[in-house]
């Protein structure tokens, strides 16, 4: 079985996503939480960094699902970093 496996850290009040493609084959997408008391709806995320250069800069936002969170899209096999 294949996914995207994501996670965050919060340092000085600043959330960062990072989530790994565990599918060598093709691009996933996932919704991850994010935290609803640092972040609002509307609030938007940017990839800081991708294993497809093509991503880096590509904004999300964050909508009210699970409480609140960001569509994230990984690259077949690849790694991305999202900042506020």
């Amino acid at each position: 079985m294949t996914s995207i496996v994501a996670w965050s850290r919060i340092m000085s009040n600043r959330e960062v996503v990072c989530a790994i493609n565990t599918d060598l084959a093709a691009a996933r997408t996932a919704w991850v939480t994010i935290d609803a008391r640092l972040h609002a709806v509307g609030d938007k995320y940017e990839y800081a960094y991708s294993t497809d250069p093509t991503q880096v800069g590509s904004p999300v936002t964050a909508q009210t699902r699970n409480g609140l969170a960001i569509s994230v899209t990984a690259p077949a096999a690849g790694f991305v970093i999202l900042t506020p």
